[in-house]
């Protein structure tokens, strides 16, 4: 039970730190078009995959089909080292099966996992509608980031203290245990993503 405890705690502490984090995904997949070749303002399947084909071979400079993190590290010296965190981002997190190294398909993953969430009518096309609305969502998520950042600063000073950050954790949890016997079950952890439409993300 202890276990779930921390898990619950780390994610009230993880969500609430994204939450203020300054490093942000371009609004409405701007970075995306980068591959929209022939610059009509929409972005096809097709000229998706060949944009991330094409900075996959990039990278892989041994052309073995995998970016090594050697490869990686120099990719990122390249970029102007602090520059490109989202990407650094993506990479670290695209390892899926924790070899220590990147296959082509691990890094399409969540680049395709991404296009398929703003096609939202399915068409295999990002219209500058779609990008306009991801945009607007986006614009919302900040406002509602700002808002929370606000209610944990109880004080107003622009800062959260520990103690601050502490308490904020502490109502977290305390919504989470519904019979308030002073611990987090499994059950309560989904009770409450049910309930707030998308998870514990909203949370904290």
């Amino acid at each position: 039970m202890r276990r779930i405890f921390t898990i619950a705690v780390s994610v009230a502490a993880l969500t609430g730190a994204a939450g203020l984090a300054a490093a942000q995904v371009p609004s409405g997949g701007g970075h995306m078009f980068r591959a929209d070749a022939n610059n009509d303002g929409v972005l096809t399947r097709q000229e998706f995959d060949v944009g991330h084909d094409a900075r996959f071979a990039r990278i892989d400079a041994n052309n073995d089909g995998q970016l090594s993190q050697e490869e990686r590290r120099s990719q990122h010296r390249e970029r102007g080292g602090n520059r490109g965190g989202a990407g650094r981002m993506h990479m670290q997190g695209a390892d899926a099966n924790n070899d220590g190294a990147i296959s082509r398909e691990e890094f399409l993953s969540r680049p395709q996992e991404m296009f398929a969430r703003l096609d939202t009518d399915g068409n295999g096309v990002i219209s500058t509608e779609e990008r306009t609305q991801a945009r607007e969502r986006m614009t919302e998520r900040r406002a509602e980031r700002r808002q929370r950042h606000a209610s944990i600063d109880a004080n107003s000073d622009g800062q959260i203290s520990r103690a601050e950050f502490a308490a904020r954790g502490a109502e977290h949890f305390d919504r989470m245990d519904a019979n308030d016997d002073g611990r987090v079950t499994r059950e309560e952890v989904d009770a409450a993503r049910s309930q707030h439409h998308g998870g514990l993300r909203g949370g904290f």
